[in-house]
């Protein structure tokens, strides 16, 4: 998202992207739920989204294993959003 012309290094990243579009999904998705499963199974399907996009944009400037662990952590979430 570009703000006054700005950008961030992270936001060039065709997989933040993707994650972007993933999270907007599953807010969308979520809404659609039984009504019993919205606050459980809809909250985290959407934190786990979001918890893509915030991974990758925080390890985007860090170095090494520190980088690897960020990115790692992206990956988990985005597991966690596999519908069984």
């Amino acid at each position: 998202m570009k703000y006054s012309g700005f950008e961030f290094d992270f936001e060039r990243l065709e997989v933040y992207k993707k994650s972007i579009k993933l999270a907007d999904f599953a807010f969308t998705l979520a809404k659609t739920f039984p009504k019993e499963l919205q606050y459980s199974l809809g909250d985290q399907f959407r934190r786990a989204a979001l918890s893509i996009c915030n991974n990758l944009a925080e390890g985007s400037r860090k170095r090494g294993k520190s980088k690897e662990q960020f990115y790692g952590y992206a990956l988990d979430s985005a597991r966690e959003c596999i519908p069984i």
